[in-house]
């Protein structure tokens, strides 16, 4: 008897691995150093574009920045109206430094979705976008380009960060696609810095972020779900003001690069999968992203 109970209860455990991916997926998505790094990153999106994270299981009191002039959507057709970066961010000559971050990897297999009977891993298609991203800013002058990984392997965002740091990069950028229980939510999001602590970095991201919702959008009609910025619940940054929630971020910052979190859509909405279902088609999501980091830093083609 006991071990028929024992069998039930096995079975019962990998029936739930299988059935609610978000769950395990997300472990290692945004904080692995602190009781935060169980959180999913589940939004609703409403007509104005605002957002609201569901609490992470350890993080009750986490605060979402709701103010409209930090969730703005940006129309396709107003791309012109994006912040330009100061002229002194741009000297004639000067190489930007780039580095991509493709998220989850090894173990870590990221968020899980299904077309039919083919099954996708987060990892996966975040490493083909983060390849296509690299490969297309190499088309670029004056632009150097690290990857975090470049292969299937595991690394702790702390490694992450500090990848970026020991290349002294101007951004780190870090690629991922969406999970929600409700196979209803879609859309791209730019995960940002609120700006509490050197907000110079903040409007780094957020023009970047602004450039890739919108030629997401225009380019494949992904919709623009706009920017989510998130407070931590405990950490505080040096000056001490609320530190951000996302690990990537918030370690990015306090070693002074602009560092932020790109979703390209949910794997677990069927329709915004399907723009990712093909290599042609990762490639294209990777152009796109490249195309709007060049056209921040004004890169001129080879």
């Amino acid at each position: 008897i006991i071990k028929k109970i024992s069998l039930i209860v096995c079975c019962v455990m990998m029936l739930g691995c299988l059935t609610a991916p978000g769950v395990f997926a997300y472990e290692q998505r945004y904080d692995d150093e602190s009781p935060e790094d169980t959180h999913s990153a589940n939004q609703s999106s409403d007509s104005a574009g605002t957002q609201n994270a569901s609490p992470g299981n350890n993080a009750s009191d986490d605060q979402t920045v709701t103010s409209t002039s930090d969730n703005v959507v940006v129309p396709s057709d107003q791309t012109s109206v994006i912040s330009q970066p100061d002229a002194s961010q741009l000297v004639s000559g000067e190489t930007i430094v780039i580095t991509i971050d493709a998220g989850h990897g090894g173990k870590d297999s990221g968020a899980v979705g299904k077309l039919g009977r083919k099954k996708y891993c987060e990892k996966d298609l975040n490493l083909a976008i983060a390849v296509a991203i690299r490969d297309e800013l190499l088309t670029y002058q004056n632009v150097e380009v690290h990857m975090t990984r470049a292969t299937d392997k595991y690394l702790s965002l702390s490694k992450r960060v500090a990848i970026a740091k020991k290349y002294d990069s101007d951004l780190l950028y870090s690629v991922h696609i969406d999970w929600a229980r409700s196979k209803k939510v879609s859309g791209a999001h730019a995960l940002i810095s609120a700006g509490q602590y050197r907000k110079s970095l903040a409007k780094v991201t957020k023009a970047i972020g602004a450039y890739s919702l919108a030629n997401l959008n225009v380019n494949f009609g992904i919709k623009n779900g706009g920017y989510l910025k998130r407070y931590s619940s405990r950490l505080r940054y040096p000056n001490k003001k609320r530190a951000d929630y996302y690990a990537i971020v918030r370690q990015g910052t306090l070693v002074g690069i602009p560092s932020m979190i790109m979703e390209h859509g949910y794997i677990s909405n069927k329709a915004d999968l399907r723009r990712m279902d093909t290599d042609d088609e990762l490639k294209a999501i990777g152009i796109s992203d490249a195309t709007a980091i060049a056209q921040y830093y004004g890169l001129v083609k080879k």
